[in-house]
C-alpha cells in the first residue's frame, strides 16, 4: 500500500514534517507495511519553502492540494482558523 501525503504550508513546522516524513519513510514502511510519500506540497511562495521542495510536486494554490485526487492525506500547516487554512480544510473534508 501507498499513503500520499500533501503538506500545505512549508514553514517551520511544515518543513520539519516534510523532512521527517522522507526520514523516516524506511522505518515507517517496516513498521506498518505501507509505503509513505509527499504527495504535493504548497506554501504562498516555492522561495519561502524551509526545504528542498524539488522532488515533489508543487501546488501553487493550496485549495487545490487539498483536492487532489492525488492525495490521500491532506496536511495543513498553513495555520490560522480562517483564510485560505479554513478554506482547504473544509474541501479536504468535503
Amino acid at each position: 500500500m501507498i499513503l500520499s501525503i500533501g503538506v500545505a504550508g512549508l514553514g517551520t513546522v511544515g518543513s520539519g514534517v516534510v523532512r521527517g516524513i522522507v526520514k523516516n519513510a524506511g522505518l515507517i514502511k517496516h513498521r506498518t507495511n505501507t509505503e509513505i510519500k509527499i504527495g504535493g506540497v504548497s506554501a504562498r511562495t516555492k522561495s519561502e519553502a524551509g526545504v528542498d521542495i524539488t522532488p515533489f510536486e508543487w501546488y501553487a494554490d493550496a485549495r487545490e492540494l487539498a483536492v487532489s485526487q492525488h492525495i490521500d492525506v491532506f496536511i495543513e500547516l498553513i495555520g490560522g482558523s480562517s483564510g485560505i487554512a479554513f478554506e482547504c480544510v473544509k474541501l479536504a473534508l468535503g
